[in-house]
């Protein structure tokens, strides 16, 4: 039988251990959750296991990293999960292959809420460029980005019978009208924004789809 002075030093350790795993699993879940902190951390990771910088250069490196400029120049402002998911790459493989045309000077990024939005670099593309000027972003309905932003307020207008105009959703938002605009374009094109003509001005609602959406997304949170 144990006696109270062992009992004590494997309480002691157990607590650690258990408390330990819990701050870990934390800070896992909120790098997972976060574009512009788990790309960072994934790459520190790689360099840790010598991943990274010491790659030895590959014909399938230069091929994959073709495949991301080509699919980056046909969608510019692709966010980084997205981008894993149209290529078939895993965490590791596109962060390494961003980073190495980043510091090529070849890809450019700016982040748009939660998300991590990348860009090809040309003489019409570049990071001194405002939101507005910027292409259209492929649709990405995080919370927190401008899109996401915008359906939420919309969702919250609908059952109250209100429907903003694009001005009016600006300043809520405060955003410029042209960006603003600019997003409700992308939320058009994929049909969860209808623009309807209400009186002299043009308004602007979610659709059956849009509801649909909001509702299987745990993201976002409604009422």
């Amino acid at each position: 039988m144990l006696s109270e002075e062992s009992e004590a030093p494997l309480a002691t350790t157990l607590i650690v251990v258990v408390t330990t795993t819990s701050l870990l699993s934390l800070l896992v879940s909120l790098v997972l959750g976060n574009e512009s902190l788990r790309i960072p951390s994934t790459a520190a990771g790689l360099w840790f296991l010598g991943m990274v910088g010491r790659t030895h250069e590959t014909t399938d490196g230069r091929y994959q990293r073709g495949r991301l400029m080509g699919y980056l120049t046909a969608n510019p402002g692709c966010h980084f999960r997205a981008l894993m998911a149209a290529l078939d790459m895993s965490n590791g493989q596109i962060t390494h292959h961003l980073r190495i045309l980043e510091s090529e000077e070849a890809i450019w990024r700016r982040k748009d809420g939660r998300l991590v939005r990348y860009y090809p670099l040309t003489n019409t593309m570049n990071p001194g460029m405002s939101d507005e000027e910027l292409p259209v972003p492929p649709l990405s309905p995080d919370p927190n980005s401008l899109q996401g932003k915008i359906l939420t307020l919309l969702d919250a207008d609908g059952p109250m019978g209100e429907f903003p105009t694009q001005a009016e959703l600006a300043k809520r938002l405060e955003k410029s009208q042209q960006l603003v605009s600019h997003h409700l374009r992308t939320l058009q094109k994929f049909g969860l924004v209808e623009k309807r003509k209400m009186g002299i001005k043009n308004r602007y609602k979610l659709t059956r789809e849009a509801i649909f959406l909001l509702e299987s997304n745990d993201d976002f949170t409604r009422d």
